[in-house]
């Protein structure tokens, strides 16, 4: 029986339940945000009144420990791992980040969604092949889910390696994300606009942005 608490959050984090603290500015703050991922939540800061640097820097220290507690007291789990590489990702720590995916994956190899995150981060690594590789297993674990399918389509569509980009390719699976998400999305039309472009259907591509 699917919770009832399931969300697509819980994909996007790679958690059971989707427990999130909203960014409140002036109320979101260090102690809190540290508190909720104590509690196996995800703390995000509300600083919008601060420079990015200071944002980048926020105290997720407490929250670091605790899922690094959770690992040493079960190293088989996979969540915490996941957890820990969400949070590496949003410090752009992308390196630390892959290698907790790495940890996930190996734990748990049929999660689309620590795939999925994988894929995005590898991406920021720019090791385009495995992120694709991410990418398509992801969406082979879960064809009915548009997210990595459209992130596949948009690399596919937009790179600058000629080796990479393939406009065909690109445009199948943008064209099956954008069917896939149950109303009209911007982040698949726009990947779906670009596809369309790529093989010089300018209208297509025109009519979709237009959307």
């Amino acid at each position: 029986m699917t919770s009832p608490l399931r969300t697509p959050v819980c994909d996007l984090l790679g958690c059971r339940h989707p427990i999130v603290l909203a960014g409140m500015g002036g109320v979101a703050r260090s102690e809190l945000v540290a508190a909720v991922g104590e509690a196996g939540g995800f703390g995000f800061l509300g600083m919008v009144r601060e420079p990015t640097a200071l944002i980048r820097a926020g105290d997720l220290t407490a929250a670091l420990e605790h899922y690094r507690a959770a690992i040493a007291d079960d190293p088989k789990f996979a969540e915490p791992y996941s957890n820990l590489g969400a949070l590496f990702f949003f410090r752009q720590q992308y390196n630390e980040a892959a290698q907790q995916y790495a940890h996930a994956i190996q734990l748990n190899p049929t999660n689309a969604a620590i795939r999925f995150n994988a894929g995005r981060t590898f991406l920021k690594l720019r090791n385009v092949n495995e992120a694709l590789a991410q990418f398509t297993e992801a969406a082979r674990l879960r064809p009915d889910w548009p997210e990595p399918l459209n992130a596949h389509a948009w690399v596919l569509a937009t790179s600058t390696d000629d080796k990479t980009r393939n406009g065909p390719e690109a445009v199948k699976l943008a064209e099956k994300a954008a069917g896939l998400a149950a109303h009209p999305q911007a982040f698949t039309l726009n990947t779906l606009a670009a596809a369309y472009a790529e093989v010089g259907r300018f209208d297509d591509a025109i009519n979709v942005a237009n959307h």
